[in-house]
């Protein structure tokens, strides 16, 4: 799978259940904080109105009080096998750090340290009908996601089927590192996922 949440900067995994603990703040003329497990059933109901079902879901808590929440969800729609299927990220704050986010794609990265993406994004201010325009942005969003699927597929196909000397895969590699798309260290793990791929 490609989906990541990453915990580094704090951060701790929970259960969905344990997302309704996190109190939120009072409101204020201009900013209205929306609860973590709000965020997170919006999410859910979306993702089962596009007709697909989550299989794997992992959230996670940051902040003194749990004041920030991270979350991934793969779902049953597969892309290539099950190695390649739609997955969903989602983030919210109730300390005003960040606004609600959803990202879908085949490649979600989620991180407390505020790195957010995938093919797909929305985000949402806190405001009093916030949920209700994150819910409508998602709708909206979604309805790229079967076009976007098929696309995807279609691009996989396109990639298993191509063929590459020693030297084409050296200067994709070495000029991804020089643009710094992965770090340094990562290098010997690339070449060797190259001769055995796992």
């Amino acid at each position: 799978m490609s989906t990541k949440l990453l915990l580094h900067c704090g951060g701790h995994n929970v259960s969905r259940q344990s997302l309704s603990n996190v109190e939120c703040p009072e409101p204020t003329e201009t900013w209205y904080p929306i609860p973590h497990e709000n965020v997170a059933d919006q999410v859910m109901k979306s993702v089962y109105q596009f007709g697909y079902e989550v299989k794997r879901e992992q959230w996670a808590l940051a902040g003194r009080g749990g004041e920030q929440m991270f979350g991934v969800l793969d779902t049953t729609c597969e892309i290539q096998g099950r190695e390649i299927a739609l997955s969903v990220g989602v983030r919210n704050s109730v300390d005003k750090s960040f606004a609600m986010g959803f990202c879908a794609g085949s490649r979600v990265f989620v991180c407390d340290n505020l790195a957010f993406g995938a093919e797909l994004m929305v985000n949402r201010k806190h405001t009093k009908y916030g949920l209700d325009s994150f819910a409508h942005a998602i709708h909206v969003a979604a309805k790229a996601l079967s076009t976007f699927v098929d696309t995807e597929r279609m691009r996989v196909e396109r990639w298993q089927g191509q063929k590459i000397t020693h030297a084409q895969r050296d200067e994709v590699i070495l000029r991804s590192l020089e643009s710094a798309v992965y770090p340094k260290t990562m290098l010997a793990d690339i070449f060797r996922e190259h001769v055995r791929p796992t």
